[in-house]
């Protein structure tokens, strides 16, 4: 049974590679691996010029942003 997660708490600490990548770089990043054949990735921008990059390695917070009525936020500490 699951209990429900309380207002304002942190519930995951993130796994990834944390980038301070522009756009161009990111664009980049993405049709890298779309010439490699990744065809599943977890790239999500945190905030300007900071992006979590959890294709390789990664945890169930990869999934946070994953949500048509999204009830998380991910935060850069």
């Amino acid at each position: 049974m699951s209990s429900p997660i309380e207002h304002h708490s942190a519930n995951k600490a993130t796994i990834g590679l944390n980038l301070v990548i522009d756009d161009l770089v990111r664009t980049q990043r993405l049709w890298d691996m779309k010439n490699k054949e990744v065809k599943i990735f977890y790239m999500c921008e945190i905030c300007k010029d900071f992006t979590i990059d959890a294709t390789f390695k990664k945890n169930a917070s990869c999934f946070l942003n994953h949500s048509c009525d999204p009830n998380c936020k991910l935060e850069k500490w």
